[in-house]
Formats: C-alpha cells, structure tokens, sequence
C-alpha cells in the first residue's frame, strides 16, 4: 500500500518498462490519477490496466482511502497476476 499526496508520482517497471502515474487531484471521495494512462478512482473501486496493449491486465489499483486533513491518499498497486492467482487459490 502507498501513501501519496497530489503531484506525487508512482515509477515502476514492467518487462523491462517504465511506467509513471502522477496522483493529479483527489476530492473527499475521487481521485484523477494521470502519466501513462489517465482514470479516476472513487474510494473502494479498484481496476486492472493493460499498461503495453497486449490485451493482459498488468497491474491492479485499488483506492482504499483519502485523508482530506493531510491531502494523500492510501491506494494499493500489485501486478495482476498476484491478484489473478489469488482469485483462484
């Protein structure tokens, strides 16, 4: 789980690619998050997103909360494929 903040971004790598998503705003129940792909998120909801477009989910996001008095966000960011093997377990 990361804990971010608006202008905040989130780097990683995938296959040997570099992803960024950058935290653009969030109100007390929404969040816009931009970079490689841009989606809002509402508290509790979570997606999977083909990040390289070869139609397999890579990563899965959920928006667990918003702290207005602070201004970050918790949201939870794990590879699909952990999230996949555990629906199935």
């Amino acid at each position: 789980t990361l804990e971010i903040a608006n202008g905040d971004s989130i780097v990683f790598s995938i296959g040997g690619n570099e992803y960024t998503f950058v935290l653009e705003d969030n109100t007390a129940t929404q969040i816009i998050m931009g970079g490689f792909k841009t989606f809002s998120l509402n508290v509790g909801e979570d997606i999977d997103l083909d990040l390289n477009g070869d139609g397999t989910d890579d990563v899965y996001m959920w928006l667990r909360s918003i702290n207005m008095v602070s201004g970050k966000i918790k949201l939870t960011l794990r590879p699909s494929w952990e999230i996949i093997s555990d629906r199935f377990e």
